[in-house]
């Protein structure tokens, strides 16, 4: 923190600037304090507040996890829907093949495979993310391969095998077989009762992946250098800026806290029989 060649007065000048030279129990204190008020502490790498940092970077990650989420989510959906309506058959075989095969690619070889073919072959896309600045048709342009190998290697690949394994599962209950009897069409069985039913292991998944934002997007935003929370990441723990780690595990802590209780309500408005007291 101070220099390589700092002199001891430095050093010590520095410690006493942080706190360094208070006991553990007041740094902690004053720390976990200063928390409870919004103050995370300093960044030591951009010599910043830190919840700053963090605030500045935040947009630029949600441009590319909110598309991803629903896009993903609703790919996911319809083709687990799908393998599931024609299980056994080949269409559910070829879906489960590029399923498991889109599952197992890194995102990070995929990135690297889009570059090389729409951004340096092709010329199609910018090969460098440059954030949140210019128009809305370059923003487009710049995200669109960051999402695009999210889309294929992480989200659809997971909401599918889901939604597949959930529906089979549920086409298995009862009041399915009671539906056939009464004479509701397959698609309305299939589509209004069953899929509903078989939402929920997905929508805890997608709470779940509110905690895994940072790190999926890391390598992804590493790659295409997308300046947002991933690569800040990144970025502090090459600095060895603690601060700014602590404060980013932090708002990941209370991100995955709000999520998981929106996921409980959730429940409830998609399965009646999920009560709360």
């Amino acid at each position: 923190m101070a220099g390589e060649y700092a002199t001891p007065e430095i050093i010590a000048a520095t410690r006493v600037r942080w706190g360094l030279d208070k006991p553990l129990y007041i740094q902690l204190y004053t720390y976990i304090s200063g928390v409870f008020k919004g103050d995370l502490g300093f960044s030591l790498d951009f010599n910043r507040p830190v919840l700053d940092v963090i605030v500045s970077r935040l947009p630029n990650t949600l441009v590319l996890v909110i598309p991803v989420m629903i896009i993903g989510l609703g790919f996911g959906l319809m083709l687990g829907a799908l393998a599931a309506r024609h299980l056994g058959s080949k269409v559910d075989s070829a879906l489960q093949v590029l399923a498991l095969t889109f599952y197992s690619a890194p995102t990070f070889w995929l990135g690297l495979v889009l570059l090389e073919v729409f951004g340096l072959d092709l010329g199609w896309f910018p090969l460098l993310g440059g954030g949140l600045v210019g128009s809305f048709q370059s923003i487009i342009w710049h995200i669109t391969l960051p999402v695009g190998a999210l889309i294929v290697a992480w989200t659809t690949p997971i909401f599918m095998r889901l939604t597949r394994s959930s529906m089979m599962e549920v086409l298995k209950e009862d009041y399915i077989t009671t539906s056939k009897a009464i004479g509701y069409p397959d698609s309305v069985i299939f589509y209004r009762h069953a899929l509903r039913n078989a939402l929920l292991p997905s929508v805890t998944m997608l709470g779940l992946m509110v905690g895994t934002i940072f790190s999926g997007v890391v390598l992804v935003e590493t790659v295409f250098s997308w300046p947002g929370l991933g690569l800040l990441l990144l970025e502090a723990i090459h600095a060895r800026d603690y601060p700014l780690l602590m404060g980013m595990f932090a708002i990941i802590a209370v991100a995955v806290s709000i999520s998981m209780f929106i996921t409980d309500l959730v429940y409830g408005l998609l399965d009646p029989r999920v009560t709360y007291k």
